[in-house]
């Protein structure tokens, strides 16, 4: 009678690796596909408490594969593709077909890159300082997200890309996102982060293969930390701070006979128009003018000596009728070509008009959009088929808006579209040497997208952008949602997609609480940053035994 032979280990063992290789292919896509569900559109935002759970797997085995990178790889890409598909369909297109398709596939192809750099990082980590997930997940994600829009801004595209933070996921949950204004999307992303960490930590324990008190008791700190978030967040919920401040109105799309198209139906302080509403253009031509033709360059002198009847309109003047006309203050989406000496300057702009005062100025753009309203100066221009050409602005102004209720000023900064993606904007205006704002006037234009998923995450982070700086947010979006958000990042939409007419919002809720996040910025990231470097550059240091026994 025949005995079988046992099995031999190396056959064994080989299985096993397989198998470790297998997984550490596949885990990383289950993180992207968690990740992808939890943000806009489709908002499953309890995933997002374990989605980064298969990703600890990954970092925790210390046993090289070249199938771990490649897996990190294919997950970060993933990600990208389902989380920014909007791109790919912009304007009805199908397929691959459409304007920004190729923008789509190469800036994931790119992302995916950071995906494999995070992980690179956390097995060096975790390799020489074996730790809790509790406690080195959010430092390595947060330092992830941070250095990745700090990268990208340095090396492609000058904006920083500000898609899929973790933290956008759970603005259905008003109270656990508060804890924006200490330390913005990262700190939520930071809080995921752990608990996600917690949860593997909680695994290990159950499998017996965390035996270090650090490891017993890290869990504990996250079950702490959400309830030291929720508890803040319901008690900035309850505060009641805000005083009412000046009444707005949303525009339809403007024309020079509004007045008599769109009379108002009651008095309002401020009336308030979408992105390039107008389709005038405000032509400033003193500094050209200013000098002999012959300084001035080529483009700019023949401009000088054949102006169009569109350059000699009275823009303004007619702004400034209008204005006091409806007896409000007037902000509203226009072009703005600057003439110096040396050249034509061209700005997506929003022009203020008080109805006493007159023109006040205008914003210009702060941050464009890439490959559209500007092109980058990077290897990827090749690929571009060519820009709006627009300058970026420099300055977040502050406006005054006079508010008939109170008798006296408000102050407001205006923005624009994908100014509302960058938390600097808001962090920077609410700075101002002029004062902060009390509140902030954002018009945009999303017509790209008509399945409303750019929209829908635009909304996203103009709820958070409220929270960070505890300042309201007016919005009015085409092809958006345009609306009133309080500073506790509450929505209430009042128009659907495009407004058609004169849309009521009321008076605008006046918040002047303050904020950690403004007044020290991005300081949780950079802790996360330092942390993550002195982890992995510091040698550490070998216990007395050990170095006996060498």
């Amino acid at each position: 009678m025949s005995v079988a032979e046992p099995q031999r280990p190396a056959s064994s063992a080989r299985r096993s690796k397989a198998r470790r290789a297998t997984m550490h292919l596949v885990l990383p896509s289950l993180t992207a596909l968690g990740m992808a569900a939890a943000l806009p559109p489709l908002e499953w935002f309890p995933l997002a408490w374990i989605a980064l759970v298969p990703l600890c797997v990954v970092l925790s085995d210390r046993t090289a594969f070249a199938e771990t990178y490649i897996g990190v790889y294919l997950g970060g890409l993933v990600f990208q593709l389902l989380h920014l598909d909007w791109m790919r369909t912009a304007y009805g297109s199908q397929g691959v077909s459409g304007p920004h398709a190729l923008n789509w596939l190469l800036q994931g192809v790119v992302v995916a890159v950071f995906w494999v750099l995070l992980v690179f990082v956390g097995r060096a980590i975790y390799r020489k300082r074996p730790m809790p997930m509790t406690l080195l997940l959010p430092v390595l994600w947060v330092a992830f997200e941070f250095g990745r829009k700090q990268l990208w801004r340095t090396f492609v595209d000058q904006t920083g890309t500000p898609w899929g933070m973790l933290g956008y996921s759970q603005l259905r949950w008003l109270p656990i996102v508060q804890i924006a204004d200490l330390g913005g999307v990262y700190a939520i992303g930071g809080l995921l982060a752990m608990v996600n960490g917690a949860l593997w930590d909680l695994m290990g324990l159950w499998r017996g293969r965390t035996a270090s008190r650090s490891g017993r008791w890290a869990p504990l700190a996250a079950v702490l930390c959400v309830a030291a978030a929720a508890a803040y967040g319901g008690w900035r919920l309850s505060e009641n701070a805000a005083t009412d401040g000046p009444t707005v109105m949303l525009m339809p799309a403007w024309t020079p006979k509004i007045t008599e198209k769109h009379p108002l139906d009651r008095p309002v302080d401020i009336l308030l128009w979408s992105e390039l509403d107008s389709n005038q253009t405000i032509w400033e031509m003193a500094q050209a003018r200013a000098v002999g033709v012959e300084q001035l360059a080529d483009e700019v002198r023949r401009i000088i000596e054949n102006p169009t009847a569109e350059m000699t309109a009275d823009v303004v003047g007619m702004f400034e009728q209008q204005a006091k006309q409806f007896d409000a203050t007037l902000v509203i989406g226009c072009e703005r070509l600057v003439a110096t000496p040396q050249r034509m300057t061209k700005y997506n702009s929003m022009a203020c008009v008080h109805p006493t005062r007159g023109y006040l100025g205008a914003y210009d753009k702060v941050f464009l959009v890439p490959w559209t309203e500007f092109t980058p100066r990077t290897p990827f221009r090749v690929f571009h088929r060519g820009s709006r050409g627009y300058t970026p602005g420099e300055r977040c102004p502050v406006f005054p808006a006079r508010c008939a209720a109170a008798s006296r000023d408000f102050l407001f900064t205006p923005s624009i579209c994908y100014d509302n993606c960058f938390e600097e904007f808001y962090t920077q205006a609410m700075r101002s040497d002029d004062g902060p704002p009390d509140f902030f006037l954002h018009g945009g234009s999303e017509g790209q997208d008509r399945s409303y998923r750019l929209a829908l995450n635009m909304l996203r982070m103009s709820q958070l952008r409220a929270i960070e700086c505890r300042r309201a947010i007016v919005r009015n979006i085409a092809y958006g949602y345009s609306g009133l958000i309080d500073a506790n990042g509450r929505y209430s939409e009042v128009a659907d997609r495009v407004v058609h007419q004169p849309t009521w919002i009321g008076a605008i809720p006046v918040d002047r609480r303050s904020s950690l996040y403004v007044r020290f910025g991005n300081w949780f990231a950079w802790t996360a940053i330092v942390t993550c470097g002195l982890l992995w550059l510091i040698p550490r240091r070998r216990p007395q035994a050990a170095k006996a026994q060498g």
